[in-house]
């Protein structure tokens, strides 16, 4: 804060909250609250909602919110979570690969609306479901259970992924999408065909997230 103090304003061109550390996004909260300075956002692809200012320090000094209030018009969505629990996962405190894949579902989950469906598949040698398919009434409850996600085991990521693919089948959302997080590190199987087919015959997209310095980025 002493350092921001010279200054009369600051300007965030297009930068990521991941870019700032936890104190000095308290430190610019504490800018504009106790010294009355100016902070600036300019839009771009990591500013506001999509840079993650989503319920940090800098979303709570600017007047604008990084989520949209009413959603009463959004397609509704399914959407499963496929969250790799194998050993390589493992590790202490957020930082861990396991911290920051539950973090990563959780804040996601935070976004979606009381209309959408939920589901957590985690896996190691086996899939096996955290949160079985669920309106999102009890938000809090199906957060609470990411939390509880725990590594240990081998890893498989093509029985996850064929789990939850056949459970976005009979669902009459106008949005199915599935997120593999994972480090990657399985066996060879026919990914290719399985994504292909659900996406032909359901119009199940996915997004694959890669976990930790170390991944096998390109099986993700």
């Amino acid at each position: 804060l002493a350092g921001m103090r010279p200054y009369a304003s600051i300007v965030l061109s297009d930068v990521p909250a991941h870019a700032l550390t936890s104190v000095q996004q308290q430190a610019l909260q504490s800018y504009v609250r106790d010294l009355g300075r100016g902070v600036v956002m300019v839009g771009g692809e990591n500013s506001f909602g999509v840079g993650g200012y989503y319920k940090t320090p800098v979303e709570e000094l600017l007047p604008v919110q990084m989520d949209i209030e009413d959603k009463k018009h959004f397609p509704k969505l399914a959407m499963i979570f496929a969250i790799d629990r194998s050993g390589s996962m493992s590790g202490q405190g957020m930082a861990s690969k396991m911290g920051m894949a539950r973090e990563a579902a959780i804040r996601a989950v935070e976004l979606m609306t009381p209309r959408d469906t939920v589901g957590v598949v985690t896996f190691d040698g086996a899939g096996s479901w955290a949160v079985p398919m669920t309106t999102l009434d009890d938000k809090e409850a199906v957060i609470r259970k990411i939390a509880s996600i725990r590594a240990g085991g081998g890893t498989d990521i093509y029985p996850a992924l064929r789990m939850s693919y056949k459970a976005l089948e009979n669902t009459d959302a106008a949005v199915k999408h599935v997120v593999l997080i994972s480090d990657g590190m399985t066996g060879e199987a026919a990914f290719q065909p399985l994504i292909q087919g659900a996406y032909e015959g359901n119009q199940v997209t996915l997004t694959s997230i890669a976990i930790g310095g170390d991944a096998d980025r390109m099986t993700m």
